[in-house]
């Protein structure tokens, strides 16, 4: 763990830096790109700077609160936070959660059985990285993408994974579409946006086109194949409900307590 003097003139503290392992370790990353090929990144620990950051009424209204909690925290600054994989991402704020605010995450969640909601108390040191896994049938290309050849309907289809500019726009269209009491169709919006080619075939409208006429197997396929391909970092926990004595192993919740905790 390296430690960066930061403060004022006659006195510094000094402030510890790790790295985090990525979950792609840098493989999808294009060449040029600042963690092509990289396995690690380094960030700094949260300071009170990175805590005005997250308690701006500016930032959390506009939703920037945590690409500029990742702008600050990354040493590399020409490291884009939008840039990043979506699994990279959740690795590095996972990672600044714990230099912030320690191991323990306590969030509330129902139960799955008798639905009660309860708190509980989890360590964030219990987490895995996913790595990813590519089926026979699916090449990776040099730009980080996935072409998928889908014999069945004699289609090539290339497959991007989302990265946080995308999960920005994704969610920003899905608010869009439920402030005009519009249904979102999330199957059909992701699709949408992991699908760049199919046959030749890059136009946006093109593509919409091809995915509400797809078949529903098809699609299944499609996302699966995605989800195997993503590398992400999963945390999972041993849960017993307080009210009916379920116990389960389940996927711990990211919910906004996350990085506002009640302290």
């Amino acid at each position: 763990m390296a430690q960066t003097p930061l403060g004022g003139e006659g006195f510094s503290f000094a402030t510890p830096t790790e790295f985090v392992e990525l979950p792609s370790r840098g493989q999808f990353y294009p060449e040029g790109h600042p963690l092509h090929d990289c396995e690690v990144v380094e960030i700094k620990h949260m300071t009170a700077k990175e805590e005005d950051i997250l308690t701006s009424e500016a930032l959390l209204k506009n939703g920037l609160a945590l690409i500029r909690l990742l702008e600050s925290v990354l040493i590399n600054k020409s490291i884009e936070p939008e840039s990043l994989l979506i699994g990279d991402k959740n690795a590095i704020l996972i990672a600044v959660r714990q230099t912030g605010f320690g191991n323990i995450y306590n969030t509330s969640m129902n139960c799955p059985a008798c639905n009660t909601l309860n708190e509980k108390d989890f360590s964030l040191e219990n987490k895995e990285i996913k790595e990813s896994v590519l089926r026979d049938n699916v090449e990776l290309l040099e730009s980080g993408n996935f072409l998928f050849h889908d014999t069945e309907h004699d289609l090539e289809i290339e497959i991007k994974l989302l990265r946080g500019k995308d999960e920005t726009r994704i969610t920003q269209s899905i608010e869009r579409l439920k402030k005009l009491k519009k249904d979102p169709g999330s199957v059909t919006t992701m699709l949408q946006n992991i699908i760049v080619n199919v046959n030749g075939m890059k136009e946006p409208a093109a593509i919409r086109q091809v995915v509400n006429a797809m078949p529903v197997s098809l699609s299944r396929r499609i996302r699966n194949i995605y989800e195997e391909a993503m590398p992400n970092i999963n945390m999972y926990a041993d849960f017993d409900c307080s009210s009916c004595s379920h116990v389960d192993r389940l996927e711990v919740p990211i919910n906004l307590n996350f990085f506002w905790p009640e302290l």
